[in-house]
């Protein structure tokens, strides 16, 4: 039997699980999927709203494993705060990569970075990092979508400010600027 040592932390929105139980999950670090099967998850909580499941309604945070040649999955939460928090780092800096040359869906990585930023890991100088992003760049009104409700409510229309950079009638910096003092007032 040949296991390697466990990934770093994933995550995936689950399109599709199959009837008997097991399906295969985007990767964050591999193009191949990962297999997944229910009795990877021990909480019977989170099995039962895996069964009750919408297509597309879930997101699962996990490890994977390579077995037998494959790459399985080894580990899942469906919650952030359930995360050891020696996994996080990791998985900030992997999204801050996939918003610069990635393929993955940026909703479905502004959803974790949302979950991450909800959960106080995103500090202001990792947002700086996010606003620095090439895909972010030429999408800023993802930045919505990685926003606390709190944080949405400090602005007075942030379309409207995503509009004006589009337009260009506000400099990239002065936009970054705005969305920085905003949210992370010195005083």
């Amino acid at each position: 039997m040949s296991v390697q040592k466990e990934s770093k932390l994933d995550f995936c929105r689950v399109k599709k699980i199959f009837d008997k139980g097991f399906g295969f999950l985007n990767s964050l670090y591999t193009n191949e999927p990962v297999f997944f099967h229910f009795n990877n998850i021990k909480n019977e909580e989170a099995k039962e709203k895996l069964n009750k499941m919408k297509r597309g309604a879930i997101i699962l945070y996990f490890t994977s494993i390579m077995f037998k040649g494959k790459r399985r999955v080894y580990k899942v939460w469906l919650d952030l705060k359930e995360i050891p928090n020696d996994l996080i780092p990791d998985f900030i800096n992997t999204i801050f990569l996939e918003l610069n040359y990635g393929m993955y869906n940026i909703y479905d990585l502004a959803f974790a970075l949302n979950e991450l930023n909800n959960n106080g890991y995103i500090d202001n100088h990792q947002f700086k990092n996010i606003l620095e992003r090439d895909r972010v760049i030429k999408n800023p009104y993802v930045i919505k979508s990685i926003l606390t409700e709190d944080q949405l409510a400090k602005f007075e229309n942030f379309e409207t400010l995503c509009d004006e950079l589009s337009n260009n009638k506000i400099r990239k910096e002065d936009f970054d600027k705005k969305i920085i003092d905003t949210l992370f007032p010195t005083d």
